[in-house]
């Protein structure tokens, strides 16, 4: 099946004459907005429902389930699409970082946490700051606005380090509660810090002295990555069980119900995680899978409807690997498509390991910084209006 996406750089559909939605591939190679395909007549010149491509009368047959959406979608025109129109980059980010593992915005710094080392960054991706404490392993990162303190988790120690606006660590906390520490959320309102624990799955709780206060057996995380707050609820991204939790801070920690992360019928790791002025989610979402799976960033409200899908990043060449799935013979070429095309920081544009994420306005107009640590940079990543998804998929009622 050959692809036609360079004959289509005008990105517009030979049918509506607009922006392409939805692009999907007929056997000829030309691509469509689904909805201009579910518009034309279909025909049964193949023994089974077919239609002609508009633009050079090739017959494709319609697929066994009966629904054009099922049609092998151009992942690579849509993600031209996506990037030219839903992101962007301000000052260009950071680049060239060695292994980033988070982000967090303090005043007019942009601070990275990563393999070794602690930094901060003006806008314009300069470096003003860095240490590297021997031996740092980081995970997450929090800021207190009122004491200008930055909280480190560190798998190395299993405990929370605690660093100054020079980025000099003046405490250490918590080495004889964390084992394997992941995400960590501050609330200022309730003198609350919550660290993730990946061993135990437990979220134990200081106040922001550093003082232990309590764990809290939640009994249901499987592999917790990074928590955030509202007002009266602690929200959590566990990658193990493909889910959001969400937990009500005034009734200890129970948990009111979960988001199931799943787009397009496919359930999602969740990974970085952050919530909006209106309460809203964001959560870095992943495919299942060792090689480069397909990323995006989705927004959910807290009641679990999920509002809009951001970066989508399909593997690489997809619409060729779904034509030779069903062809055995052609197996060993979709690995070695992959060795040679998805190495990290290769892909200018896909998202590629996605861990930390931190939703933030700036000129009142709302970004993301995005920890894409298989490109080795944090983009800074302009938000437009949402445009909600087809499936609609809601959250799910714990009882």
């Amino acid at each position: 099946m050959a692809s036609n996406t360079s004959q289509q750089i005008s990105n517009e559909c030979a049918v509506c004459f607009r922006r392409f939605v939805k692009p999907k591939v007929l056997s000829c190679g030309h691509s469509f907005c689904l909805e201009c395909l579910e518009a034309a007549h279909v025909s049964g010149c193949l023994g089974r429902p077919s239609l002609n491509c508009a633009l050079c009368r090739e017959v494709t047959a319609v697929p066994p389930s009966g629904s054009l959406a099922d049609l092998p979608t151009n992942y690579e025109l849509q993600s031209i699409l996506e990037f030219s129109t839903e992101e962007v980059s301000e000052d260009g980010g950071i680049s060239d970082l060695d292994q980033p593992f988070d982000v967090v915005l303090a005043q007019d710094n942009i601070v990275v946490v990563g393999n070794g080392y602690i930094a901060s960054y003006t806008w314009d991706g300069k470096q003003r700051m860095i240490e590297k404490p021997v031996g740092l392993q980081p995970f997450a990162i929090a800021y207190n606005e009122e004491s200008s303190k930055f909280f480190v988790t560190d798998k190395a120690s299993n405990s929370v380090l605690v660093y100054d606006n020079g980025l000099k660590r003046v405490m250490q906390f918590g080495n004889d509660r964390l084992k394997e520490p992941r995400g960590i959320a501050i609330s200022l309102e309730r003198n609350l810090m919550m660290v993730l624990n990946k061993e135990s799955g437990t979220i134990t709780l200081f106040d922001l002295n550093g003082d232990y206060i309590s764990d809290i057996r939640t009994g249901d995380l499987k592999d917790p990555w990074h928590i955030k707050c509202t007002q009266n609820r602690a929200i959590v991204s566990d990658a193990g069980s493909k889910m959001i939790k969400i937990y009500d801070l005034d009734k200890m920690f129970s948990m009111t119900h979960s988001i199931h992360t799943r787009v397009d019928g496919v359930d999602m790791h969740c990974r970085g995680l952050d919530v909006d002025t209106e309460n809203n989610i964001y959560v870095a979402l992943r495919a299942p899978g060792y090689r480069t799976q397909r990323e995006c960033i989705v927004k959910y409200n807290l009641a679990g409807t999920q509002l809009g899908l951001h970066l989508d990043s399909p593997p690489p060449r997809e619409g060729f690997k779904s034509y030779i799935s069903d062809y055995p013979i052609f197996a060993h070429l979709d690995s070695i498509m992959e060795d040679t095309v998805c190495r990290p920081g290769k892909n200018e544009f896909r998202l590629n390991f996605v861990r930390g994420i931190r939703y933030h306005r700036r000129y009142d107009v709302p970004h993301l910084l995005i920890v894409d640590a298989g490109n080795k940079r944090v983009r800074n990543v302009q938000l437009l209006p949402d445009e909600p998804p087809e499936d609609i998929e809601n959250a799910e009622e714990m009882a």
